[in-house]
């Protein structure tokens, strides 16, 4: 399959100092809800900026940006090497709160896509979380947990 930008390198051949390719994203879908005003505080301070809450519009902060998808659901994106942190905090920002965080990446030419991970944050105890089981856009199993 031919590079999505393959029909410009004679333009960009023509044009010096000018570089086209692909940018390529990290991916975070964040489910909450909107009218939970802990959930929309922790987010907001652990991202530093205000999640969406209007159709078909955005929110950024530097190379943070954040989409929204419906009415309880987000997609941040962010670099790449990016995604882990803001998981990470946002896992700690959430502990108390029900919402989703997964993590979504495109990988190889081939352009699988795949959770790399998904969690879980509620208020119920760590005994009462379900474990669930599941497979990546690869075929290889992964497992998911409550936090």
């Amino acid at each position: 399959m031919p590079e999505p930008l393959a029909h410009t390198a004679a333009i960009a051949a023509e044009l010096r100092g000018v570089r086209l390719g692909e940018r390529r994203l990290g991916k975070i879908e964040l489910r909450g809800d909107p009218g939970d005003r802990v959930f929309m505080t922790a987010v907001g301070r652990m991202l530093d900026l205000l999640l969406p809450g209007e159709p078909n519009t955005t929110a950024g902060r530097g190379e943070l940006a954040a989409l929204w998808l419906g009415p309880d659901a987000w997609l941040l994106t962010c670099p790449p090497d990016a995604v882990a942190t803001h998981i990470g905090d946002l896992r700690i920002a959430l502990a108390d709160v029900h919402a989703a965080v997964t993590a979504a990446s495109i990988s190889g030419r081939s352009g699988s896509v795949g959770a790399t991970s998904t969690r879980t944050c509620s208020a119920t105890s760590s005994s009462e979380r379900p474990t669930a089981r599941s497979v990546r856009g690869d075929g290889r199993p992964y497992q998911a947990v409550g936090v």
